[in-house]
């Protein structure tokens, strides 16, 4: 009597172990692409299917190579090993032959006629609420409280449009898709790398933490080189000098904080509002220009408003389901 194979692997099982094969005969997985591939291995069959492949389209060579580095690599670095090794033309014959017998035990899994379809995706924060997201081609989002934005994947690109708020962004690589954010006519692009990007009326602050980026003001602009440990503001005007900030002791929302150095009123009150059930508003447009600093706690806003209204000449008046800023009395 024979018996029927229990545990089959799927065509998109096939067509992921294909993926990393791929990826990892372009050398080291960057540090987001190693936690989802050791996600994946770890994940019903995959690790044996996996191996199988491996061990199919390798010489011998290659096979005790990866073979002698299991005893003293992890299992990650036994297949960077692996890659390292893995000249182009196994790549191909593996690709080809993964293909072929993903069409040939799947006859529905291929289907040229069928145009790739490309996924739509709006998310929004509310107030003091901040959103983790993992997108399907692998990047994470940190999307602030009270932040909108729209994702569309498709075949050649990934794009996101950031209307309002802040959002970080750790961009899994893909060479063939460049990764780009929008906010209103300004823009940034990128391959692989972590970026921040904080959205308000008095500009757009864009802060690399790894990698490099692209940034314009506009679509016809010039682009600016971003590297790793630089930042810059973009306004209606175009883009800022560079700075380079410090990544360690810089303080964005994601901490918890908000620090200011000679930034407008309004610019502060932004941040704030964010995690404020009750509106803060400004008594007159003119007081949104003073000039303000200090670090303040974004999820105590009574605490920070008392604060500025003691270093500033400012009243903070509470009525009618709004918070007023006001010149303090004379």
């Amino acid at each position: 009597m024979s018996s029927e194979p229990t545990n089959t692997p799927s065509s998109k099982a096939y067509e992921e172990a294909a993926a990393w094969l791929e990826r990892l005969s372009d050398g080291e997985l960057d540090k987001v692409n190693a936690h989802r591939f050791n996600r994946w291995l770890n994940t019903d069959d995959n690790q044996a299917l996996f191996d199988r492949m491996l061990h199919s389209w390798s010489d011998p060579v290659l096979t005790r190579a990866a073979q002698q580095s299991q005893t003293n690599a992890t299992l990650p670095e036994r297949y960077r090993v692996a890659s390292r090794a893995w000249h182009r033309f196994w790549w191909a014959t593996a690709a080809l032959t993964s293909l072929l017998l993903a069409v040939w035990l799947f006859p529905g899994f291929y289907d040229p006629a069928r145009p790739f379809s490309a996924t739509v995706q709006s998310v929004a924060t509310e107030v003091g609420t901040p959103k983790d997201l993992t997108l399907a081609d692998g990047s994470t989002l940190q999307m602030a409280a009270l932040s909108a934005l729209e994702i569309r994947l498709e075949e050649t690109r990934r794009t996101v449009a950031l209307k309002r708020g802040a959002a970080y962004f750790a961009v899994a690589p893909d060479k063939q898709r460049p990764f780009s954010v929008h906010m209103g006519p300004a823009s940034v692009t990128a391959v692989g790398t972590e970026f921040n990007i904080d959205r308000t009326t008095s500009g757009i602050d864009v802060t690399v933490y790894e990698g490099a980026i692209e940034v314009r003001a506009r679509p016809e602009a010039r682009p600016s080189l971003l590297r790793a440990g630089e930042q810059v503001r973009i306004t209606e005007n175009g883009l800022s000098d560079v700075r380079a900030v410090a990544l360690a002791q810089l303080v964005d929302w994601r901490s918890g904080w908000v620090e200011v150095k000679d930034e407008t009123l309004t610019f502060l009150l932004e941040k704030l509002s964010r995690h404020s059930s009750t509106p803060i508003r400004l008594a007159s447009p003119e007081l949104g220009d003073l000039r303000v600093a200090g670090r303040f706690r974004l999820q105590d806003t009574d605490t920070a408003l008392t604060m500025l209204s003691q270093l500033y000449p400012l009243r903070v008046d509470r009525q009618a389901g709004r918070i007023w800023i006001e010149p303090a009395s004379d």
